[in-house]
């Protein structure tokens, strides 16, 4: 047994014994180490139920903690946050039709892109209500 395994399970019963109700409460910094310790044991085809019992912990116990670890897990952007800038949409291209144009088919572009083809004049008033 490695002497940072040991060292945390001698922290573990010393707590367990001064523990009444409610049980240990493991400091973030322990949950981590115990996450990371379980992840390299998992990876050498350990089973959970193997690393929760070297850790003396249980395994919800410890399928919990490796879960908080790797939602902390830095991402693609180094788990900081980024702020961003919500913006409205642009509203859609109002079209107008002449008379002559009334029997014709049109086609409506918005101004995100969102492009319809083959409507008739009450089609493309519909949609472009629809979409405002």
């Amino acid at each position: 047994m490695d002497r940072e395994l040991a060292e945390f399970r001698s922290w573990t019963e010393m707590q367990r014994r001064r523990t009444t109700a409610g049980g240990v409460r493991f400091p973030e910094q322990r949950q981590a180490w115990a996450a990371s310790y379980a992840r390299r044991r998992l990876s050498g085809g350990a089973g959970l139920r193997a690393a929760a019992s070297e850790l003396t912990v249980s395994e919800p116990t410890l399928r919990r903690w490796l879960a908080d670890a790797e939602r902390a897990a830095p991402g693609p952007l180094g788990g900081k946050l980024v702020a961003v800038t919500v913006r409205q949409a642009p509203a859609p291209t109002v079209m107008t039709a002449t008379p002559a144009a009334l029997t014709r088919r049109l086609t409506v572009v918005t101004a995100g892109g969102l492009r319809v083809e083959g409507l008739d004049v009450d089609d493309a008033v519909a949609l472009v209500r629809a979409l405002g």
